[in-house]
């Protein structure tokens, strides 16, 4: 009889030991997944508007110059790295050039993985110039989908994007009620020389009407 408990008593704890070494494989793949997955994402972030060239500043930007240099090692994509006493130059070579998800597919991304794109978008940049009209409310619109409305300008025919250096900083821009993002308008001027066509919208049971820029109250 003892003989026969003791070899249960070593049976159930070697399954014990099993289980616990099954549950410790799974929760290391779990994390190497997320790792894997942030990593990922991050990236994504950097390279958002199809920048394959950084010029990083040593001191600065240190800890973005060591996560691209491992990333790209490790995805085997192809670049070149230059490095001085003051800045690191990267240049992913165009010929590699890294799939890039387009604008549509990373709107329809979940909020915690924009966030992890935008994290990394933020990273490196402060403000965005462009001539280019989609690029102005693409990054708009990726903002407002996790309740961040950006501070913008129209100068000399670009827009002029000043982006948050944290998805924490507070604007007091605007305010989130009820699910919607409210801002004041700044000012209604007058267009000089306009020849285009101008529409009055009016509608019996609502006052808000959808436009780019959002809804109209």
């Amino acid at each position: 009889d003892n003989d026969n408990d003791n070899d249960n008593d070593n049976d159930n704890d070697n399954d014990n030991d099993n289980d616990n070494d099954n549950d410790n494989d799974n929760d290391n793949d779990n994390d190497n997944d997320n790792d894997n997955d942030n990593d990922k994402y991050r990236f994504m972030g950097l390279v958002l508007l199809e920048q394959l060239i950084f010029s990083l500043n040593n001191n600065i930007n240190i800890n973005t110059i060591g996560f691209l240099n491992k990333y790209l090692h490790n995805n085997n994509i192809q670049f070149e790295i230059f490095n001085n006493n003051i800045t690191t130059l990267i240049k992913i070579d165009t010929k590699d050039k890294p799939q890039i998800l387009k604008q549509e597919e990373i709107l329809n991304l979940s909020n915690d993985n924009i966030k992890k794109i935008i994290k990394g978008f933020i990273e490196i940049n402060s403000v965005i110039n462009t001539n280019d009209k989609t690029v102005f409310y693409f990054l708009k619109n990726l903002f407002m989908k996790i309740g961040i409305l950006l501070n913008a300008n129209y100068i000399n025919n670009n827009y002029v994007i000043k982006l948050p250096q944290s998805l924490e900083e507070n604007e007091n821009n605007y305010f989130i009620y009820d699910n919607y993002i409210w801002s004041r308008i700044k000012k209604i001027g007058k267009t000089d020389k306009y020849f285009g066509q101008l529409y009055t919208i009016k509608m019996k049971n609502n006052n808000k009407y959808l436009t780019e820029i959002g809804v109209i109250s």
